[in-house]
């Protein structure tokens, strides 16, 4: 199953410090592996420096969000679909914008209806992602991940612990009524 635009969710037994109770929208899933961003990790980096440092003023009131590891300089948005900017793609049922050009719009009002800004990604290799869902990872038959269809309220609503305990509970509802219904 191709899980570009899903998301997955840290199973509680996932041990592994970083991802721990972690929430990912997986925005490409292809042959050459999978990326992501992590959505309930807020940095203490205001969101308001990132407009300043490219010479814009804005009263945006939140801060960017620890997307991953891997890029961690790179600043990227998670969106609602119905916004564009010079560098959107289609994620699933959401768009992911990476440009000054973002920034200038958003500086202005000119905002999605919903986002979040990132930096930094997660990536799998070709087939790890699939592996870490199915539980067949060497020396480990555990699944480590979860996987829900993601909702505006899920993706933009909550952060921190709260977002992944919603995200459970929205996992286990989506599973029993794939079986039941």
């Amino acid at each position: 199953m191709n899980m570009t635009g899903r998301i997955i969710v840290a199973h509680p037994k996932l041990t592994s410090t970083f991802f721990q109770r972690s929430v990912i929208y997986i925005y490409e899933d292809t042959p050459t592996g999978s990326q992501g961003f992590m959505l309930n990790k807020p940095s203490s980096f205001p969101v308001n420096n990132i407009f300043r440092a490219k010479g814009f003023e804005s009263n945006v009131m939140q801060n960017i969000y620890k997307g991953g590891p891997v890029h961690e300089r790179a600043v990227s948005l998670l969106h609602t679909s119905e916004w564009y900017s010079s560098n959107t793609t289609p994620a699933g049922n959401y768009n992911v914008t990476s440009d000054d050009l973002m920034i200038e719009k958003m500086s202005m009002g000119n905002m999605p209806a919903m986002w979040r800004m990132v930096s930094g990604i997660c990536g799998w290799a070709p087939g790890q992602l699939h592996a870490e869902i199915n539980g067949h990872q060497p020396f480990k038959s555990d699944k480590s991940w979860l996987t829900l269809q993601p909702t505006d309220s899920i993706m933009f609503e909550y952060d921190g612990e709260e977002q992944w305990q919603r995200a459970i509970e929205m996992s286990s509802k989506q599973m029993i009524n794939h079986f039941f219904n």
